[in-house]
């Protein structure tokens, strides 16, 4: 049997993965790309937009509210898309290129179509593209541990992080006054090469990656068993919930979101009972919490004490894992 063209498991070191340079190097450049698209694009909708003619046609205040939050919504559901594509059917690897190819083509439509035409197809393709992509990313860089290096894992993903931080705090100065100075043609177009940059930097690294075989249809019965659908009707309930009072407790902050404050939202689960008593989800002390396996975007002033992390009107809360940690652990 020939040969596989790809590390299918870690290789046993106690050195960084040979991969993480070039997954923290696409992740500078996307998050770059997509808050410096972000950060200019409400402005571009009420001041900038065109009709077919090109003469001057901008939204309203309200239009772009409900554009915006329909994008940033569509953002933010799409990772269960992602999840399952990756999982089912193309793995993580390929899940990551193929969909950031297609993020591309959104920042073309932006960049070169200022109509509601333009707009709305770069929108849903750059919300597709970064949605699908987000739960695969993260948990890329765990693949690339092993056993023996594992120790090197937190470590590794504060630079992950950091790296996303870094690039949304420089494209965020650096987007608007690429807008103020030439137009809006070259303040989408540059986030968009910065994103092909992205997907050429994680096509690079395709030989130091390891890729974790999908799970097929083995993941889907798992899924879709009596066990898997009940977790996931807990789940779709509390994220209604938590949506829901969100809305409702504070409609000004709805343009903030968990990664405004460089946290990437996760699975959307907590222990209520436990958090009413100010305590961490399972009882752990904050201190010895070795990974975090989900969290909760709370919107609304005072949500208590407990495991709360943010500032003003933002808070999230923490449900944690303290049962060993494992190469996916930060999820």
């Amino acid at each position: 049997m020939g040969k596989t063209k790809y590390l299918t498991a870690p290789v046993p070191s106690d050195k960084t993965p040979a991969g993480i340079p070039y997954i923290l190097g696409n992740e500078l450049a996307e998050r770059f790309s997509f808050y410096g698209m972000r950060c200019i694009l409400v402005f571009f909708m009420t001041h900038l937009l065109a009709n077919a003619a090109g003469e001057l046609a901008p939204m309203t205040e309200d239009q772009s509210k409900v554009w915006f939050h329909l994008f940033v919504s569509a953002v933010y559901f799409t990772p269960l898309i992602g999840a399952l594509i990756s999982d089912i059917w193309l793995g993580k690897y390929r899940t990551i290129l193929f969909f950031s190819m297609l993020y591309c083509l959104g920042y073309a439509g932006l960049a070169f179509n200022h109509t509601r035409v333009g707009l709305g197809a770069g929108l849903i393709l750059i919300a597709i593209g970064s949605g699908v992509i987000k739960p695969c990313v993260s948990a890329n860089v765990g693949d690339q541990f092993g056993k023996t290096n594992k120790h090197l894992l937190a470590r590794m993903y504060s630079w992950f992080y950091f790296a996303i931080n870094l690039g949304a705090f420089i494209s965020n100065l650096l987007i608007p006054e690429l807008l103020d100075r030439y137009n809006a043609t070259v303040a989408f177009g540059v986030p968009g090469g910065l994103m092909v940059l992205a997907t050429f930097v994680f096509w690079l690294g395709r030989k130091k990656f390891v890729h974790i075989p999908r799970g097929g249809a083995a993941f889907v019965k798992e899924c879709f068993s009596g066990e898997g659908l009940k977790t996931i009707g807990k789940l779709a309930i509390i994220y209604l919930f938590v949506a829901r009072q969100g809305m409702a407790a504070n409609p000004d902050c709805l343009g903030e979101s968990a990664a405004d404050y460089g946290v990437d939202p996760g699975i959307f689960v907590c222990d209520l009972s436990r958090h009413k008593q100010g305590l961490p989800a399972d009882g752990v002390a904050k201190d010895r919490v070795r990974s975090v396996c989900c969290c909760v975007v709370l919107r609304g002033p005072g949500v208590g004490r407990g495991t709360h992390y943010g500032r003003g009107r933002f808070q999230m809360l923490l449900t944690v894992n303290s049962r060993g940690s494992g190469a996916n652990s930060p999820s």
